[in-house]
């Protein structure tokens, strides 16, 4: 190592593997099967990793990209809101806003919760924003569900990991269980890890990729890497023992 080097201990990075969406004409797309119609009472669940927070992108959606929605979940505005939408009463569109943002380049847990009674949003856990009433049958939209975009666009920049469907509204002990990974598998109709392929672990439809690229990102060690280095022109290195990352190294460029 040469003289003046910066080493940059990192004790808790959050490294997870996801899906890279490009934000242009990548998704996943899940089709139009029937076992995401939920007519009452269903979860999403999914990590989110935003390269930059853009007003309409889309991480999971069935919906028809004009007026009605099954479900859609979307970065809403300028101000980093997120969004969870259904429609009730023949395209009577219900609209829970979190009240706290999401971050660029920060992984973040979300779930929408409808229970039949409300639709919520959960941040890390945690709910946010007032319980939108949406009492009633959510409509039934006949499109596709895709992951990173909606029927008429609107893609998302980031990387999306580990979605979750449940056929019921799970309880706040149980999305506290999820968000630290723990299995709930109650109700649980589709699981894609977006780990190693597009494969529905909790059933058999599995997901057809369109651009997409599987990969690990972090939220600490590029924000080290930057804060760390001096010019463009010096050089880093990550040691590794097993999964764990142990530190980033910069060496200054000779």
């Amino acid at each position: 190592m040469v003289s003046g080097a910066v080493v940059v201990n990192l004790t808790t990075p959050n490294a997870r593997r996801g899906a890279v969406f490009d934000g242009v004409d990548d998704d996943v797309d899940l089709t139009n099967d029937d076992s995401f119609n939920f007519n009452q009472n269903f979860t999403i669940s999914f990590w989110v990793f935003a390269n930059s927070v853009n007003q309409g992108d889309v991480m999971v959606a069935k919906d028809n990209g004009t007026a009605d929605t099954q479900f859609t979940i979307v970065q809403a505005a300028s101000n980093a809101r997120i969004d969870f939408r259904v429609s009730v009463a023949s395209g009577n569109k219900v609209t829970n806003a979190a009240n706290d943002t999401t971050i660029a380049r920060v992984w973040e847990h979300w779930t929408a919760r409808y229970d039949g009674i409300e639709i919520q949003l959960f941040k890390n856990g945690v709910a946010t924003g007032t319980a939108v009433a949406a009492t009633g049958t959510l409509d039934v939209i006949a499109d596709k569900c895709f992951i990173g975009r909606r029927t008429n666009g609107k893609f998302f920049d980031g990387v999306i990991s580990d979605v979750k469907f449940w056929n019921r509204a799970l309880s706040q002990s149980e999305i506290t269980n999820v968000v630290a990974e723990k299995d709930v598998t109650d109700g649980l109709v589709h699981r894609y890890k977006l780990d190693t392929d597009y494969t529905d672990s909790a059933g058999s439809l599995n997901g057809t990729n369109t651009g997409s690229r599987l990969t690990a990102r972090d939220d600490l060690l590029a924000t080290a890497i930057s804060g760390a280095r001096v010019t463009a022109s010096d050089k880093y290195m990550i040691a590794n023992s097993g999964d764990d990352i142990l530190s980033v190294v910069i060496e200054e460029a000779p």
